[in-house]
Protein backbone atom coordinates (compact mmCIF):
# COMPACT_ATOMS: atom_id res chain seq x y z
CA UNK A 1 0.00 0.00 0.00
CA UNK A 2 1.17 3.23 -0.65
CA UNK A 3 2.32 5.85 1.84
CA UNK A 4 -0.09 8.37 3.28
CA UNK A 5 1.75 11.32 2.50
CA UNK A 6 1.48 10.26 -1.52
CA UNK A 7 -1.78 9.06 -1.73
CA UNK A 8 -2.94 12.71 -0.58
CA UNK A 9 -0.33 14.11 -3.01
CA UNK A 10 -2.04 12.42 -5.72
CA UNK A 11 -5.25 13.31 -4.36
CA UNK A 12 -4.36 16.92 -4.43
CA UNK A 13 -2.86 16.62 -8.33
CA UNK A 14 -6.60 14.66 -9.33
CA UNK A 15 -8.16 17.70 -7.74
CA UNK A 16 -6.04 20.74 -9.28
CA UNK A 17 -6.07 18.26 -12.58
CA UNK A 18 -10.36 19.13 -12.57
CA UNK A 19 -9.76 22.85 -11.17
CA UNK A 20 -7.64 23.61 -14.26
CA UNK A 21 -9.63 21.52 -16.69
CA UNK A 22 -11.36 24.96 -18.08
CA UNK A 23 -8.39 26.64 -18.51
CA UNK A 24 -7.63 26.15 -21.98
CA UNK A 25 -4.67 28.04 -22.26
CA UNK A 26 -1.70 26.21 -24.00
CA UNK A 27 1.32 25.36 -22.16
CA UNK A 28 4.33 23.03 -22.45
CA UNK A 29 4.45 19.83 -19.83
CA UNK A 30 7.64 21.35 -18.48
CA UNK A 31 5.39 24.56 -17.47
CA UNK A 32 2.54 22.36 -16.07
CA UNK A 33 5.03 20.19 -14.70
CA UNK A 34 6.41 23.31 -12.88
CA UNK A 35 2.89 24.68 -12.00
CA UNK A 36 2.61 21.44 -10.41
CA UNK A 37 5.39 21.62 -8.16
CA UNK A 38 4.50 24.64 -7.06
CA UNK A 39 1.38 24.28 -5.43
CA UNK A 40 2.13 20.42 -4.35
CA UNK A 41 4.57 19.66 -1.85
CA UNK A 42 6.23 16.08 -1.88
CA UNK A 43 8.47 16.25 1.07
CA UNK A 44 6.10 14.59 3.20
CA UNK A 45 2.74 15.55 4.71
CA UNK A 46 2.06 13.83 7.82
CA UNK A 47 -1.67 12.84 8.40
CA UNK A 48 -2.80 15.66 10.90
CA UNK A 49 -1.15 18.47 9.40
CA UNK A 50 -3.36 19.68 5.93
CA UNK A 51 -1.01 19.96 2.91
CA UNK A 52 0.23 23.70 2.09
CA UNK A 53 -1.92 25.33 -0.75
CA UNK A 54 -0.09 27.88 -2.82
CA UNK A 55 -1.52 30.14 -5.59
CA UNK A 56 -0.70 29.05 -9.00
CA UNK A 57 1.34 31.62 -10.91
CA UNK A 58 0.63 32.38 -15.11
CA UNK A 59 2.72 30.19 -16.79
CA UNK A 60 5.46 32.48 -18.61
CA UNK A 61 5.71 33.48 -22.23
CA UNK A 62 7.89 30.94 -24.29
CA UNK A 63 11.25 33.46 -24.19
CA UNK A 64 12.88 31.92 -27.17
CA UNK A 65 15.38 30.13 -24.41
CA UNK A 66 15.65 27.09 -23.38
CA UNK A 67 14.42 27.02 -19.24
CA UNK A 68 17.13 26.55 -16.90
CA UNK A 69 20.16 25.98 -19.67
CA UNK A 70 21.82 29.16 -19.41
CA UNK A 71 22.73 30.74 -22.50
CA UNK A 72 21.34 28.34 -24.71
CA UNK A 73 18.61 29.26 -27.17
CA UNK A 74 15.75 27.27 -28.23
CA UNK A 75 16.04 25.64 -31.72
CA UNK A 76 13.78 27.65 -34.48
CA UNK A 77 10.12 25.65 -34.70
CA UNK A 78 10.60 23.46 -37.77
CA UNK A 79 7.78 23.75 -40.94
CA UNK A 80 5.81 20.63 -41.09
CA UNK A 81 7.01 20.00 -45.10
CA UNK A 82 9.77 18.11 -45.38
CA UNK A 83 11.87 17.44 -47.99
CA UNK A 84 14.72 15.25 -48.84
CA UNK A 85 18.08 17.05 -48.13
CA UNK A 86 19.49 18.44 -51.74
CA UNK A 87 15.88 19.12 -52.62
CA UNK A 88 15.37 22.39 -54.39
CA UNK A 89 12.49 24.61 -54.04
CA UNK A 90 10.51 25.37 -57.27
CA UNK A 91 9.54 23.55 -59.94
CA UNK A 92 10.02 19.87 -60.72
CA UNK A 93 11.37 19.07 -64.05
CA UNK A 94 8.81 18.42 -66.36
CA UNK A 95 6.42 20.23 -64.87
CA UNK A 96 5.23 23.57 -66.79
Amino acid sequence: MMDDRYVRALDRAHSLAEEWSGDQRPITRAQAAVLLMEVLQLDGWTVDEPPVLRAVPDPEPPSGRLRGVPGVEAPEPRSSVHRPSGARSGPVEGES
